[in-house]
């Protein structure tokens, strides 16, 4: 009698473990964006971006393709530079961005948003020039980011992700290379700009 009713759990637990893997197959064919935010919700942030990037291969929705583009950043994803590639490409994305910016401004309380220095534009542009240089391609990061600098320099830029990119790395040959470029640029002036190149000359020079 014991043994019957040991066999008939087991089967009862098989057969639940075999529907719930048939539901969870299903749902990330059929409903990515919601497999998105579930694994999202319990902390799988790779995972999530890769339902996100099939989110928006099924609706062409952006701000899918964006998500998966900074969670394949965050988590290192191999395949983060061709998604980030993709997005620029994309006729709206300086209008997504521009949606981004304007989002955030306005769940600032009422006059911060004036001093907002930074733009999304400019933290994905930050995003691809850290993936480059992960990837072995500090030249081609340091390239990309001047070819986006502002000679404003804004307090939050590509640059300014970069050279702590490179810093987190260790790499003093790179943040060496970096603070050169920043010197050379039409930003090189800015008073933010100076104390970039400080920070990167100070660490590779330790």
């Amino acid at each position: 009698m014991k043994r019957l009713i040991l066999k008939t759990a087991l089967i009862t637990v098989c057969s639940a473990l075999v529907l719930l893997i048939a539901l969870f197959g299903l749902m990330s064919v059929f409903a990515p964006a919601t497999m998105m935010r579930f694994t999202s919700s319990v902390g799988l942030y790779g995972m999530s971006g890769g339902y996100a990037y099939s989110a928006y291969q099924k609706t062409g929705d952006i701000s899918y393709l964006a998500y998966s583009c900074e969670a394949a950043a965050s988590s290192h994803e191999a395949g983060a530079k061709e998604k980030y590639e993709l997005f620029f490409s994309l006729e709206g994305f300086a209008d997504y961005c521009r949606e981004r910016d304007e989002a955030a401004a306005e769940s600032l309380p009422g006059g911060v948003a004036q001093y907002m220095t930074g733009s999304y534009e400019q933290f994905s542009y930050g995003n691809y020039a850290c993936v480059l240089l992960r990837a072995g391609d500090g030249e081609g990061a340091i390239a990309f980011v001047m070819e986006k600098l502002d000679a404003s320099f804004p307090e939050s830029n590509a640059a300014v992700s970069l050279a702590m990119e490179g810093i987190s790395l260790g790499n003093k040959q790179f943040c060496e290379e970096l603070a050169q470029a920043l010197r050379e640029s039409s930003a090189a002036g800015q008073v933010k700009c100076q104390e970039i190149i400080s920070i990167l000359e100070e660490f590779a020079n330790e």
